[in-house]
């Protein structure tokens, strides 16, 4: 347990350093909606995190695996604060074309994938305000950014 907190806590100090240069790296004006941002991802994390806990518990391995999920959602904030200083990239528009040549629909593709995880209201919301702040400050397209960020969730 205490190893599995440490790595949880090194990656919370390394998003708020993340959140730090994002926020400097941005207009004062949108300074407010990353603060946003910041706050429904923290609502996302606390309860998806929560839910991790109560499906194992009372399990041993409840509370190390409410652990591993704070670290693993911090890391994945941290990419998509990244994408707030020097706008989206990646892989998502490769992985697309890539499908677009075996057949599939771009915007149908999109839009499905954007509809993914409709039922999980923290998530849903955390994505539409973040991706939002995308659109004002790197005039990143927000139903492709959702879907990309839906696409990438390893949880």
């Amino acid at each position: 347990m205490a190893c599995i907190s440490a790595r949880a806590d090194s990656a919370e100090d390394r998003l708020r350093q993340a959140y730090a240069k994002a926020e400097s790296s941005i207009d004062t004006g949108h300074r407010q909606d990353l603060g946003s941002s910041q706050g429904h991802w923290r609502k996302f994390r606390d309860s998806y995190c929560q839910s991790v806990y109560d499906e194992i518990s009372p399990g041993r391995e409840a509370p190390i695996e409410r652990q591993a999920c704070r670290e693993q959602l911090a890391l994945d904030r941290i990419a998509e604060l990244y994408f707030v200083s020097v706008g989206p990239s990646g892989e998502f528009p490769r992985i697309l074309r890539a499908l677009e040549g075996v057949g599939y629909e771009r915007d149908e593709l999109v839009a499905r994938l954007d509809a993914m995880y409709a039922d999980e209201e923290t998530w849903v919301q955390y994505v539409s305000v973040h991706c939002e702040l995308l659109g004002r400050v790197a005039a990143a397209d927000e139903q492709l950014c959702r879907a990309r960020m839906n696409f990438e969730r390893s949880y």
